[in-house]
């Protein structure tokens, strides 16, 4: 995943990661809120951005049905850091759109899940 350090908001510490989705035209994203206002902050943050742009090792459990549906996630580490170590909050992984109208009034949708995140999976 890529990173994104600091916010106007939550501090200079304060990290996200993203990607595209693998499917649609949506990102994935993990934003780390809870961590950026405690102590060891600084050091996750520093940690993070020494990986290169678009290299941060992110690794979530993925749970699929006997037929090979997606089920849910679960987040597992970054990197060293594994999940122990951050808020409940902090290990959510989030989908989102940016939608790019050509028109005024253009009507868009989208259908959003986390399982757009992953690759597909072959039963």
């Amino acid at each position: 995943m890529d990173y994104t350090r600091g916010d106007r908001h939550y501090g200079p510490d304060f990290i996200q990661l993203h990607r595209p989705c693998e499917r649609g035209s949506c990102y994935c994203s993990v934003e780390f809120k809870v961590i950026s206002s405690k102590e060891n902050a600084k050091e996750f943050a520093d940690y993070v951005t020494s990986f290169e742009h678009g290299r941060v090792p992110v690794v979530y459990d993925v749970y699929l049905s006997q037929e090979g549906r997606f089920l849910g996630e679960r987040f597992v580490r970054v990197g060293d850091w594994t999940s122990d170590r951050f808020h409940v909050n902090d290990r959510l992984l989030r989908v989102g759109v940016r939608f790019k109208p050509s028109h005024a009034g253009q009507k868009m949708s989208a259908v959003l899940s986390t399982a757009n995140c992953f690759p597909t999976q072959q039963p």
